[in-house]
């Protein structure tokens, strides 16, 4: 996975306990122990309702950016709940001894799947017509992205070709500052048919 990217988890969380729980704080705990940094999945500090035997969804974006490792565990993912203060247990399936304090907080945690992170790289895309025509010049545009946290020094460098004649700067060297792009247009003539 890219890490230049937000990494995108999508998470079911589904109730099997017999009353309504109330998830307060969702966080991901970091492996190395650090304290658990919460994701804004509950907006203006509001809590997530899910009824028993009841499904929620939500989406977690987990930023990998800072990570030095190339095989990433992501932790855990944190769930801070506790009853939901109208939660009523199914009488047809609670036991007499099974008993719940209003209110009382609980903590449940899942580990993560293990990330492999890719480093950002240089990404070149190519823009031309679907349709060509034998002797009628076409733009193609070539566009290079430069992903990666430092400088680069590109090299285009135009071969010669026995189905295109090419018009342009055939060759250029050039520096790319690190998160930019750039954009070079060559003018290509097709002199043979059915390539």
């Amino acid at each position: 996975y890219d890490r230049s990217r937000p990494l995108m988890l999508f998470v079911k969380l589904r109730n099997r306990m017999l009353y309504g729980v109330s998830v307060t704080h969702v966080g991901v705990q970091q492996v190395s122990g650090a304290t658990t940094t919460p994701v804004a999945v509950l907006p203006g500090g509001r809590s997530l309702l899910v009824r028993p035997d009841d499904c929620a969804s939500m989406t977690l974006v987990v930023d990998c950016s800072q990570s030095a490792e190339a095989l990433q565990r992501l932790g855990s993912l944190v769930l801070k709940c506790q009853r939901a203060p109208d939660g009523v247990a199914h009488p047809s399936t609670q036991s007499e001894d099974q008993t719940v304090d209003d209110g009382e907080p609980f903590t449940y945690s899942v580990e993560l799947p293990t990330v492999h992170l890719e480093r950002p790289t240089i990404h070149v895309a190519l823009d031309h017509p679907s349709e060509l025509y034998v002797g009628q010049p076409f733009k193609l545009s070539v566009r290079v992205d430069n992903d990666i946290d430092e400088p680069s020094w590109l090299v285009l460098d135009v071969d010669a070709s026995t189905f295109f004649l090419v018009s342009g700067t055939k060759r250029r060297r050039w520096h790319m500052v690190p998160m930019s792009s750039c954009t070079q247009t060559l003018t290509l003539i097709p002199i043979v048919p059915g390539f």
